[in-house]
């Protein structure tokens, strides 16, 4: 058990953070999870995050620091749960990232403005995006939404996630353009539709 600013990997290659319960409870913009530099290879799993109580961020953040930038990681089968301002997960620059199987729960102050999975390309293409299989909760924009300025959007998959309250599945904003077409499927539940 965590509880306060969070927890930092940095420039790390080969980490697991399984199954533990991290709780933000201290202002930690970075991320209450947060993954910087050229760190590889870092598998989270199986752990309970919950931003309560502190200043508006991210839950859980990858991000460039200098000239390393972080890939190939897995985030699947986490509770990730946010009660302040920002995206539950934060991207940036990342490369052959696999997000499968969390469950997204946005109970934050300002609804329709920030997503579930976030990934931006601010420093060089994002190639390699597997988003599959997550479950989102509560009043966030959208479940997934890319944003590739100035660099471009490579190879995304978003494929099966399940979302309710949720604005849209998916929401991409681009002046850099796409390598390739992003590939999309989802169900997004109206919970005042009865079946």
């Amino acid at each position: 058990m965590l509880v306060g600013r969070g927890l930092g990997i940095f420039q790390t290659r080969g980490a697991k953070l399984t199954n533990n319960y991290i709780e933000g409870t201290g202002a930690s913009q970075p991320g209450l999870v947060y993954i910087q530099k050229a760190s590889e290879l870092v598998l989270i799993s199986g752990n309970t995050i919950k931003r309560i109580g502190t200043a508006a961020g991210p839950a859980l953040k990858a991000i460039m620091h200098n000239s390393g930038m972080p890939g190939r990681l897995i985030i699947e089968s986490n509770h990730i749960e946010s009660a302040t301002d920002g995206n539950l997960i934060d991207l940036e620059s990342v490369q052959d990232v696999t997000v499968a199987s969390n469950e997204l729960v946005f109970m934050g102050p300002t609804p329709g403005v920030f997503a579930g999975v976030k990934a931006r390309a601010t420093e060089r293409d994002l190639e390699g995006l597997l988003v599959t299989g997550n479950r989102a909760l509560g009043p966030l924009k959208s479940l997934v939404d890319l944003s590739a300025t100035p660099f471009k959007i490579g190879s995304v998959s978003v494929i099966g996630n399940l979302s309710r309250g949720v604005g849209k599945g998916m929401t991409c904003a681009t002046t850099g353009g796409a390598l390739k077409p992003i590939v999309f499927a989802s169900l997004e539940r109206d919970p005042g539709h009865k079946s």
